[in-house]
């Protein structure tokens, strides 16, 4: 897991290249530009479901979408990454 304030797009492209998934919280964020970025790289997205994800992210295939509670989002982590 890693954390980054800024970056440019080199560096986001390659971080979306390489990682497991997007992890996107957000709730009721009205679209969100993020999800479509990492699943246009095929990058799947742990996003909460409510607002944009709702109608970006289609669970099971594009990515998943998870109640708003951190155990719902390490659940999803977890069998993705093949730690369970």
């Amino acid at each position: 897991l890693s954390f980054f304030l800024s970056f440019s797009d080199a560096q986001k492209l390659s971080l979306l290249r390489s990682c497991t998934a997007l992890l996107y919280t957000p709730a009721n964020e009205h679209f969100g530009i993020t999800p479509l970025e990492a699943m246009y790289l095929s990058c799947p997205v742990i996003a909460v479901s409510s607002g944009g994800p709702l109608e970006t992210v289609v669970s099971g295939t594009t990515g998943f979408l998870c109640e708003q509670e951190p155990a719902a989002f390490a659940k999803v982590g977890r069998e993705i990454s093949g730690l369970n």
